[in-house]
């Protein structure tokens, strides 16, 4: 079965046969053999591969990198600090690579298991369906009402788009070649560094200062979205946002449930960090579905547009500051 799925393996951007090389592929197969033998209840999931792969095709360029690196500035590598040189050639050597994109495999899907998890919840669901349903019809409803209906009227269940989205790290959506795809996953990253061994973000790097709403609506590039409420039927990019924080609909027992279990299970940081890319995401195309039947919206969401520069989503992703609450 997972030999079927890595005879399939293709990245956008990336040539074809980068990752049908067979040393490759050999690679990817024990890593997801790893960690099937020691998640037996989880298993192999399809979607797993891709994440995989991505973490290889770095691993390899950060090797090339490194080796690259020591052979043009042998001279001055030769003077840093022993721990420094046994790190990077450790990092450089090509015997390691399986072994480090196991490690970074495990350590993601520690966080991640729960959206690849079958075991149904007292809901009868997944527990990947029922937070695709918490972002479509709870949080994107709670800030846009408008688009939540829309979706909803032309029947377009969270979980057809959203699934593929979120299990695969939106690596269809985003080009690997052109680094688009790392962006988003280094936003994704840093989101949850504080839930890692207990390192707090701030050792990294300064927090972002959240939005402060003042009332219904938030405001976001600028724009002040209790004014421009009817602004997006003129074709404007104008977004009605609602404030979150003065919904009712926010602190629902669904959301208060989920946000509970993100809590209890420490997840808290990376669902949120995905959802709101989701909900950016959403935003993005939010003029372009209005101008779509029900067939085209769905097809607009399952072949997501080239997005020219990834930095729209992430900025969106932090403005709206629409994540579920952590502790």
């Amino acid at each position: 079965f997972i030999r079927g799925d890595l005879e399939r393996l293709y990245m956008d951007g990336v040539e074809q046969e980068y990752f049908q090389d067979p040393r490759r592929s050999e690679m990817i197969l024990n890593v997801l053999l790893v960690w099937t033998e020691d998640h037996p209840e989880t298993s192999y999931r399809q979607g797993m591969h891709e994440v995989a792969a991505v973490l290889l095709f770095v691993c390899e360029a950060e090797t090339e990198s490194l080796q690259q690196l020591q052979n043009d500035h042998a001279s001055e590598f030769s003077l840093e600090p022993a721990a420094v040189k046994n790190l990077a050639s450790a990092l450089s050597e090509t015997s390691g690579i399986e072994a480090r994109v196991s490690t970074l495999f495990q350590r993601l899907l520690r966080d991640a298991e729960l959206l690849y998890s079958p075991v149904p919840r007292l809901d009868g669901q997944p527990e990947v369906v029922r937070y695709c349903n918490q972002i479509q019809n709870d949080r994107l409803r709670a800030i846009d009402p408008h688009l939540a209906d829309f979706l909803d009227e032309n029947f377009i269940a969270p979980q057809l788009y959203g699934l593929r989205w979120i299990r695969l790290l939106f690596a269809r959506e985003f080009q690997l070649e052109s680094s688009a795809l790392l962006r988003v996953w280094d936003h994704i990253f840093a989101s949850f560094v504080d839930d890692i061994d207990g390192i707090g973000t701030e050792s990294i790097s300064p927090p972002v200062q959240p939005v402060e709403p003042s009332g219904e609506f938030l405001q976001v590039d600028g724009t002040d979205l209790a004014e421009a409420a009817e602004r997006s039927s003129s074709g404007q990019n104008s977004i009605l946002i609602r404030n979150p924080r003065s919904d009712p609909m926010r602190s629902s027992s669904a959301d208060n449930a989920l946000s509970d279990h993100c809590r209890s299970s420490g997840y808290c940081n990376l669902l949120s960090c995905i959802g709101d890319i989701v909900l950016s995401m959403l935003f993005n195309v939010r003029d372009s579905l209005f101008s779509c039947d029900s067939s085209q919206a769905l097809s607009l969401l399952m072949h997501y547009p080239p997005i020219e520069e990834v930095s729209t989503i992430l900025v969106s992703e932090r403005t709206c500051n629409i994540r579920f609450p952590c502790s």
